[in-house]
């Protein structure tokens, strides 16, 4: 399974990657800052947001599984994240 947090900045994000990282499952670490995320074992950090770029997009390819953060725009922001993970070319391709 591929799987990747965002919010990887905050609180609840960094604490789930500390957490995977220990249990030794590779995760994928999702940032707008990408250098403000702590380096952990078992981890690679790509930029992105919670939009349609192309940064985005680059960011999801080949993720199965992941987690996001809360927010008060929490349920437009997943949608827009899920509905650009399903867009990637790689999606359908178990």
């Amino acid at each position: 399974m591929k799987l990747a947090i965002t919010g990887a900045t905050g609180h609840l994000g960094s604490q789930l990657a500390r957490q995977l990282s220990e249990a030794k499952i590779e995760t994928r670490l999702l940032a707008r800052r990408p250098e403000a995320v702590e380096k952990l074992p078992y981890t690679t950090v790509f930029e992105s947001y919670y939009d349609n770029s192309e940064i985005t997009l680059n960011s999801l390819k080949g993720i199965e599984v992941f987690s996001g953060r809360e927010s008060q725009n929490r349920v437009a922001e997943h949608k827009a994240l899920i509905i650009k993970r399903a867009q990637t070319s790689d999606f359908n391709q178990g």
